[in-house]
Formats: C-alpha cells, structure tokens, sequence
C-alpha cells in the first residue's frame, strides 16, 4: 500500500478531512471548514494511503515562553484517523512526517495536548507541563476593591492587551507566544464572543478580562474567564472584586491557568478548587534551535554536555555541548556526553517539567552527579502550565 505525506490539500481532500474531524470528535461537520479556515488551511496536512486520505493534522505556528524568551514552536491539534485507517500505523506515520518536516524547517518545538500518550511517546513527544481547571463560586470570592476604573474592550485596545498579556507570560514558563488563532479562541470561544473588560489604575492599563456566560438549568450561569491577566496584587484585588459584582446572578467561575495563579493569592481562604485539567506534551524538532532560543539565568555562566538519542530524526542524535552564558544559550555539535538521555527525557527536562534527578531515578537519563547539579541548575524555574487550550 503507497503512501504520501501531503503539505497542500485540495479542496476535495480539505472536504474528506473534514468528514474524519467529524466523526473523530463527535461534533457537526459543518464546524469543520470553519475552525480550519480559522487555524489556515494551509496549514493542514495529511497522509494518503493508495491515494485516499486516511487521516490529518492542523499545525499551529506560534511560540512558547521558556527562561523569559520566546521559542518558535508549532502546536498540533485535530489529529484524526479515519475509522478503516486506524491501527494500521497510519498516525504514527502522520505524526513521524510532521515531525520531519518540522526539523527541516528549523522550528525548535512542538507542544499538543494528547488524546493518548503511547502514540505521541513513539514520535518522540513527552509529559512537558500542565494545565489546571480553577473553580471559585462568586459569592465566596470575598475581595472587595474599590478605587479601580473597567471599562469595555475597544478595537483600539488590542496592543494594550497583548503587551499585557506579553508582560506575564515571558515570566511564566511554558505560556504561548499567541498566535491570531489563539487570541481568536480567547475572543470568541466556540461560536460564542467573550466580553473584554480592561482594568486601569491611575489611568494606566493594568489588567483585562474576557468573560462568556454559560446558562444552567436554573434562571442562574456560570462565568468562564476565557483570559485573565493583572500586573500586580493591587490589580489581581480589582479583577476579583469586578467578578465577584456578578454573584447576584453568577453561580461559579471558571478559569484555566497554572497551579500558582496570581488571582489565587489574593484571596483571603481556600474557597477555591483546583485541578489537573490536562498534561501537555511537547516534542524537540530541532534540538539546536530549541536549547539557543530559550532563556537561561542571566547570572549562571555553566557549561553541560548532552548525548541525545533521536529514533525518528538519527541525524539528531549526538552529543551537544551547550554553554550558557549572560541568559543566552549558545550550541555546538560534539563534545564528551555529560548526560545520555532520549528526544523525550529531553523535552520533559527542557521545560523544567521534570528534574534530571527524576529522569535519573527513572532511568529515562544517565550521567554523573556534576552534570546532573548543572541541568538541574540550568533548566529551574516554576512549574511550567499555560492557560490555553488548542
């Protein structure tokens, strides 16, 4: 049976796609054109078996935050196999494609969020951050501020946001660098339109939050906060006090963000609960680009060796000599390995999602104790989370 990666679909191939999103996903299949016009149909792709389509992709170009820069990195999302394809490799192939092409067009990362991990561990991505479900009824907020000035988002506003937004998430490993595409999901979440409130404080922007309703059985809904951001507690307090304005009517809110949100901080008791929504996984395309484009302490000057192992890339594999210097990472092929580890021990590590100790004691990562003290130096922070979901 022949088989071929295709980058450009054509019309006919983008209509059979969207009959697998369908059925694959369980929702209308007139949605379909919609949400890939949305991420760009050029960025679709696929794999044919004896010329029919079997299943596809949509890449998503943007960037993650990783030591306060941002790295290049393409999301996946709406990976579907038809029915008759599955269990014949025919994902596995079509995640190994992409992976390709993506190395060969220097793109350092690749983060999706996994229907299943045993698929997406075989093309090399692995468990690399979180994403948390926060929920808080309004009338148990209990933050009261006063002196804040709201008003509705305008057109005008956009770069004030995404600065505001910019501000944060170069500070909180593994938030996106937004693309349209996502700023599209936070303004207008599945077919609805989130309203934008911006916060300021003696006249200056401070903060912003984009809110839908979702209707209960009752004459009462809930709030979704599809995106909130504040640049201090005195910021956090105000957005708080704004939500909780809403208890008249509003049962609960809803947000998505990292295990330490800063809204969290300001309220006076745990009425709040939190949990695990998802794990991401993320994929080193190009381990050169990816270990020069993050951001390291810029008061750590060390010097670490890596011995990579890269079954679907072997011209990847090899040792890297990695020397950090003034927050910049700078790269070089060869040297004496200081660590051995996989493409996915690596990804785990590079996001700070799990220590070289813990790679270690699961045997993911050899290496002697000077190198591991050095990794783990270089790639602490906190734990990485996003507050998106694609």
């Amino acid at each position: 049976m022949t088989e071929r990666y295709v980058t450009q679909m054509h019309a006919s191939q983008l209509e059979a796609f969207c009959n697998v999103l369908s059925w694959a996903f369980g929702f209308p299949v007139e949605d379909a054109p919609g949400w890939l016009a949305q991420g760009g149909t050029d960025n679709v792709r696929g794999v044919l078996k004896s010329g029919n389509l079997a299943g596809g992709l949509l890449t998503l170009p943007m960037g993650q935050y990783f030591g306060g820069r941002s790295v290049a990195m393409v999301g996946i999302a709406g990976v579907a196999i038809t029915p008759e394809a599955r269990g014949a490799g025919a994902a596995l192939s079509l995640m190994q494609h992409t992976v390709r092409e993506l190395h060969e067009r220097g793109v350092a990362l690749s983060t999706l969020y996994p229907a299943t991990l045993a698929l997406y561990r075989k093309a090399g991505w692995e468990l690399a951050g979180s994403l948390f479900d926060i929920q808080v009824e309004a009338a148990r907020i209990g933050v009261q501020h006063r002196g804040a000035t709201f008003r509705s988002l305008e057109p005008d506003d956009q770069a004030a946001v995404s600065e505001l937004y910019a501000g944060v998430a170069r500070e909180s490993d593994g938030f996106l660098d937004r693309s349209d595409y996502i700023w599209g999901r936070v303004r207008a979440p599945r077919k609805n339109t989130a309203r934008g409130t911006l916060l300021l404080i003696d006249e200056q922007p401070a903060g912003y939050v984009y809110i839908t309703q979702k209707q209960l059985p009752s004459d009462y809904y809930d709030l979704r906060l599809t995106d909130v951001r504040c640049t201090s507690p005195e910021a956090a307090r105000a957005l708080l006090s704004f939500v909780a304005h809403h208890a008249t009517m509003a049962s609960h809110v809803h947000w998505m963000g990292p295990a330490i949100d800063p809204l969290l901080w300001q309220m006076p008791e745990r009425t709040y609960k939190i949990a695990v929504r998802e794990h991401w996984m993320t994929r080193i395309c190009h381990i050169e680009q990816a270990l020069s484009e993050r951001g390291y302490h810029p008061h750590i000057s060390a010097e670490l060796c890596l011995d990579v192992h890269d079954p679907i890339i072997p011209e990847q594999s090899g040792c890297y000599r990695l020397r950090v210097r003034d927050g910049r990472g700078h790269v070089e092929r060869g040297g004496s390995a200081g660590l051995r580890l996989d493409i996915r021990a690596l990804a785990a590590l590079y996001t700070g999602f799990a220590s070289p100790q813990m790679l270690h004691r699961t045997g993911q990562l050899s290496g002697d104790a000077a190198s591991l003290t050095c990794a783990a130096t270089l790639f602490a922070g906190a734990a990485p989370a996003m507050p998106d979901f694609f």
